[in-house]
């Protein structure tokens, strides 16, 4: 049995999906992107929680106010 390879996606991939979803409402922009609807749907959830997309199992969820710190000290 071959071992499927997970797809890994950027933050910028991320918030551009959710743009779609927002304008084409999930399920066709899950279509277009041939991506799973429950994975948009939790990236649209995230981004209108303001939690932000680095999540890799190991780092929990970045919140709004902990991005908001990061950018104003840069």
């Amino acid at each position: 049995m071959e071992r499927q390879i997970r797809a890994q996606y950027t933050a910028d991939d991320k918030a551009q999906a959710v743009s779609l979803a927002e304008t084409l409402g999930p399920t066709k922009a899950a279509r277009k992107l041939e991506i799973p609807v429950k994975t948009l749907a939790n990236w649209v959830r995230l981004s209108r929680e303001g939690s932000g997309f680095v999540h890799d199992g190991k780092r929990r969820p970045v919140s709004g106010r902990e991005a908001r710190e990061c950018a104003a000290a840069s």
